[in-house]
């Protein structure tokens, strides 16, 4: 998930966030946009899919364990 962590007099704050371990990417995002563009670059392993109606990000570790990695 892409999650707000500041908001202050007109900027925000994101992180990309692992819906299975809770794991952060550990890089600030300065826009939602910029985290989206991250984690839809499949370079950087992070990885979506759709379980039950509801969308997930996957980190690389849990990407590699559901068998998503290449």
């Amino acid at each position: 998930m892409i999650q707000k962590i500041f908001e202050g007099d007109s900027n925000s704050d994101y992180e990309l966030r692992c819906d299975i371990c809770g794991g952060d990417e550990g890089e600030v995002f300065l826009s939602f946009l910029e985290a989206v563009e991250f984690k839809k670059d499949r370079a950087n392993n992070w990885r979506c899919r759709k379980l039950k109606g509801s969308w997930e990000d996957l980190c690389p570790g849990c990407a590699d364990d559901e068998g998503m990695l290449e």
